[in-house]
């Protein structure tokens, strides 16, 4: 089946493309011939061959999902909630007998920020949020009040003790607390990042001091295809295209950390950011030749 038209369908949160790393993919569709539209209205249908499911929310509302149904060959249609406690294999449970070091993340994707973004914050709301983070930081862990305040990965919290994890946190809803089982190289703590359209992939390794990095120093040494055990990760949930980010722990197992399906871009076109998304624009084909049952 060729592909003359692709309906990239999106929230209301992010009327563009611009910042992620889809509008570079869809460069390069444009390239190819290939028109690309981009629509977040729901009450208007416009013809098209593919539709890719472009939702920034940790859970794609049912309405985008039965609105995208309606074309021939959909992308991401399966994939509708991308909440840690959805699919961690590696969380703390209560009575679990888990004593180790743990992190402490927002069970939403990127702390939340695309279910913040567009509502309005009042002044006093942002300086309470601020001065709780803060109160949170510095309080001895057996003091109750605590309450995680976490609006970026830079606010998520690591503990030497699964002990010192302040009183309620286990039980939060809006939080998951994991075992911290990073990956080391030397000094440096590792991030390895596997992004896939379709039956194109690229691999990433970073290094950085940070442990809760998600912007390091690209170590191509370390780079490796994903073990059996993520990519079953990415089978499970049914992804067509993504970023799934893990490491490999000191035991050699692998360690998922996070799942996106509307990958970050930020602003700048590295040689490497443009290859890769010219190899993942490729992987289309792949998809609309599997669901209109033709052979490549």
């Amino acid at each position: 089946m060729a592909v003359s038209r692709i309906l990239i369908l999106t929230h209301s949160n992010a009327l563009t493309l611009q910042g992620y790393f889809l509008a570079r993919v869809v460069n390069e569709w444009k390239t190819q011939g290939i028109e690309v539209l981009i629509q977040q209205d729901l009450s208007s249908w416009i013809p098209a061959d593919v539709c890719f499911v472009h939702v920034d929310l940790s859970v794609v509302p049912s309405r985008y999902i039965e609105f995208a149904q309606r074309y021939p060959s959909t992308i991401n249609l399966h994939i509708t909630d991308i909440r840690k406690r959805s699919y961690s294999r590696n969380r703390v449970m209560r009575g679990d007998g888990y004593e180790g070091p743990i992190i402490v993340k927002t069970s939403t994707n990127y702390a939340g920020e695309p279910e913040r973004r567009g509502k309005p914050q009042l002044l006093l709301h942002r300086i309470w949020k601020k001065l709780n983070r803060e109160l949170t930081r510095r309080a001895p862990p057996g003091l109750p009040f605590q309450q995680p305040s976490i609006t970026s990965k830079q606010d998520y919290r690591i503990f030497p003790e699964c002990s010192m994890l302040p009183v309620g946190w286990l039980d939060r809803d809006d939080i998951v607390v994991e075992r911290f089982r990073p990956e080391r190289f030397g000094d440096n703590y590792v991030l390895r990042e596997w992004y896939f359209l379709g039956d194109r992939e690229v691999c990433r390794c970073e290094t950085s001091s940070d442990p809760i990095s998600t912007y390091g120093e690209w170590c191509p040494s370390l780079d490796a295809p994903p073990p059996h055990s993520i990519r079953q990760v990415r089978e499970d949930l049914r992804i067509d295209y993504g970023k799934i980010d893990y490491a490999i722990d000191g035991d050699g197992v692998p360690v998922l950390f996070d799942v996106n399906k509307t990958i970050g871009g930020g602003t700048k076109d590295s040689e490497w950011t443009l290859r890769t998304a010219e190899i993942l624009a490729q992987g289309l084909h792949s998809l609309v030749a599997r669901r209109s049952g033709s052979v490549t």
